[in-house]
């Protein structure tokens, strides 16, 4: 499991972040079923149940791979930029209110709801998690250049 991190850690500077997810979880199933196999010809009933908690955890970073290039495909705003990761926030309504509940773009009306007018303080990154005041997401060049960009 240690090696698949590792693997998955190398893959991700040349495949990116969803790709290199998706070719270590493609090889720990096939590893798994190998291991079945060496289970089953044992008639180890332990290693049938290890093996089914390692296919459960493959299955799961297969789908969270999936989820993650589907995300990387959609649209992003420009203009704006993740601190920490330095990727550009999702196009769309895919934040949402904390005060009223309403879906909305964090990054449309800076960060003021369009139902409440509640403005939120930070706003969280999509792509690794991290939260941030709305100023600090804001890309070097447009600071330098007076432009305001508010809708």
């Amino acid at each position: 499991m240690d090696g698949g991190q590792i693997l998955r850690s190398l893959l991700w500077f040349v495949l990116g972040r969803g790709r290199s997810l998706m070719v270590t979880t493609i090889l720990g199933l096939l590893g798994i079923v190998g291991f079945v196999g060496v289970a089953l010809w044992m008639r180890s009933v332990w290693l049938v149940a290890i093996s089914v908690f390692m296919l459960m955890n493959c299955w799961s970073g297969l789908r969270h791979a999936q989820e993650l290039i589907r995300m990387a495909r959609l649209p992003r705003r420009e203009g704006f930029a993740c601190p920490s990761c330095r990727t550009a926030p999702l196009l769309g309504a895919y934040w949402q209110c904390a005060q009223c509940g309403q879906p909305l773009d964090a990054f449309e009306k800076w960060g003021v709801c369009p139902r409440c007018a509640a403005q939120f303080s930070f706003t969280r990154c999509l792509d690794c998690g991290e939260q941030y005041p709305m100023n600090e997401w804001m890309e070097k060049q447009l600071l330098g250049t007076g432009t305001t960009n508010r809708a």
